[in-house]
């Protein structure tokens, strides 16, 4: 699943794009998109998919805050990363190393002038992640 907020519509078209192209089916549940932001959206859209009792087993995060709010509220409701339920963050903001379990997380590089670069090798990470998460039946 993916677990973003208003501002992260990139991220979300992005893994998209990548679940189509490495033929994952998404479903109507499988992207949440919370009206708050940072760690709450994170918990937020946990909330939603345990109460539709339709939580994904693999969580790709828009940014690590939400990634940090996933992984919280997830404890809360007895569920272990990455026992339960792997999530992933972008971003690879330095508290992450700091988290227990210690969140995994991309560093997505915003270099403007080489963009279109970076931009195509997250594509191929995320399009790899699924990938794998897909072929263990973990997503």
């Amino acid at each position: 699943g993916f677990a973003g907020e208003p501002l992260t519509t990139t991220s979300q078209s992005l893994f998209k794009q990548t679940a189509r192209k490495s033929a994952i089916s998404l479903n109507d549940t499988s992207i949440k998109v919370s009206r708050k932001r940072f760690e709450e959206a994170g918990r937020d859209v946990v909330r939603q998919w345990i109460a539709e009792g339709t939580l994904p087993t693999a969580i790709v995060a828009a940014y690590d805050y939400i990634a940090i709010g996933v992984m919280k509220e997830l404890s809360q409701n007895n569920l272990q990363v990455p026992k339960d339920v792997s999530v992933v963050g972008i971003n690879d903001i330095t508290l992450s190393s700091f988290i227990e379990p210690t969140l995994s997380s991309v560093k997505y590089l915003r270099v403007f002038s080489s963009f279109k670069k970076y931009f195509s090798l997250f594509l191929i990470f995320l399009q790899t992640l699924l990938t794998f998460l897909s072929k263990y039946r973990i997503l």
